[in-house]
């Protein structure tokens, strides 16, 4: 293999493996926490962290050159307020911005401390590095806005409800840092004890730097690929907008496929037999476009902050409620639970209703409780799609419903 191919093969792998470690929230955790309680949210927030590939990273810088346990507990303890104060006060008060965005200036935060652990500053500027303690702290917010952007996807409750998701959210997110600091510092005093540490100490700091600068370069590269949030970790779904932007600038398309409209992405004609089967992810999908659809109107009510946007949000839940009708007669001959999908489909409509006549009441509080029950359903129903199982083998069931004995058809209480 050339030597100049080298460093292109790593970024590729890194831009097609990155979306599927990332650390975004998947749709199986959402489908969780839309009905989750305290303990759900707890759990969620202690393994964002350990997942969360940037946040350990930096951890991981601040904590290289540290051996005094003050010293530990100065830098931690200034982090852990940063990241609390925004991942708390952003998700509360609904402070939002493209996580893309945040997730690359955390990315850069990386690449600072790899940075300053090789004594750039020193080096390349003739200067001293700024005080770490403060950028610490200062990089602790930008951390917690990043944990706050991705807990903000979920429609989780108002008020006391909403306060104390969030605070069990950042409870689990202590946990996990602290369990990932246990680990790094066991690591680090091992490894301080071999003479490799001194030799190899500026290649790991320098990885750091290399690393943070691949992560940015993927963040900006979902920022331009987000048409779909809901895409993020999902690879198939990432190549196939690659596929379809290509298709789309060629001008032509393969024969079967056709453009609805200029920028639309190319699908199979109506005509077309789609019930071909795919081995790991059942059959095709000509669905996708209206799943795509429901995913794009779904923003409408998920970024709906005040009380009169959320009595507006009635609109989008009505369009979203005629394509899932729309999506239960694409898939009556498909490997999909029907029963459990009829059930999701009730609880959607009986939800619809519930928004339209609490919106035209006035009543905010109770439309963001029958929203949250409606998007709850509707992450249900694309879970069905997307990952099929045998009937009656889910045990995600609407709320009410429950199942006597093995193979009876679930049934309100």
């Amino acid at each position: 293999m050339k030597k100049k191919t080298v460093p292109l093969l790593l970024v590729a792998v890194a831009f097609q493996c990155a979306p599927a470690f990332g650390h975004a929230m998947s749709e199986a955790d959402q489908i969780r926490a839309q009905g989750g309680g305290i303990l759900e949210f707890l759990r969620q927030g202690a393994v964002h962290m350990l997942t969360g590939y940037d946040h350990l990273l930096f951890l991981f810088g601040v904590l290289f050159f540290l051996s005094k346990f003050k010293d530990i507990v100065k830098f931690v303890t200034a982090f852990t307020l940063g990241h609390c104060i925004t991942l708390i006060g952003a998700t509360f008060l609904g402070i939002q911005a493209n996580y893309y965005l945040v997730d690359a200036v955390i990315a850069l935060t990386v690449c600072y401390k790899g940075f300053d652990n090789i004594g750039g500053f020193k080096k390349y500027f003739n200067m001293e590095s700024p005080n770490l303690i403060a950028m610490v702290f200062i990089f602790g917010l930008i951390h917690g806005f990043g944990l706050s952007t991705r807990l903000q996807q979920l429609t989780i409750g108002t008020g006391l409800d909403l306060l104390g998701k969030i605070l069990a959210f950042n409870v689990g997110v202590e946990v996990g840092q602290v369990v990932a600091l246990v680990v790094m510092l066991s690591l680090l005093a091992a490894w301080r004890h071999t003479a490799s540490f001194q030799r190899f100490s500026m290649a790991a700091n320098t990885g750091l730097i290399i690393v943070g600068g691949l992560l940015v370069l993927m963040q900006l590269h979902g920022y331009e690929h987000q048409n779909d949030p809901m895409a993020v970790g999902n690879l198939e779904k990432h190549l196939d907008a690659h596929e379809d932007l290509g298709m789309s600038q060629a001008g032509t398309v393969p024969a079967g496929f056709h453009v609805d409209s200029p920028g639309g992405a190319p699908h199979a004609d109506h005509g077309a037999s789609t019930t071909t089967e795919h081995e790991d992810h059942g059959p095709a999908q000509p669905y996708d476009a209206v799943i795509d659809r429901i995913f794009e109107t779904r923003k409408a009510y998920k970024s709906a902050k005040s009380d009169a946007e959320v009595l507006e949000a009635h609109h989008p839940v009505a369009e979203i409620h005629t394509d899932l009708l729309s999506l239960r007669s694409m898939v009556t001959d498909y490997k999909v639970d029907h029963a459990l999908f009829d059930l999701w489909l009730d609880e959607g409509a009986a939800a619809a209703k519930a928004i339209d006549a609490e919106a035209h009441a006035g009543n905010a509080e109770k439309t963001r409780e029958a929203i949250a029950r409606f998007d709850k359903a509707v992450l249900a129903i694309e879970d069905l799609v997307h990952h099929p199982k045998a009937p009656g083998t889910s045990t995600d069931l609407p709320p009410g419903y429950h199942v006597d004995e093995d193979g009876a058809k679930p049934h309100k209480h």
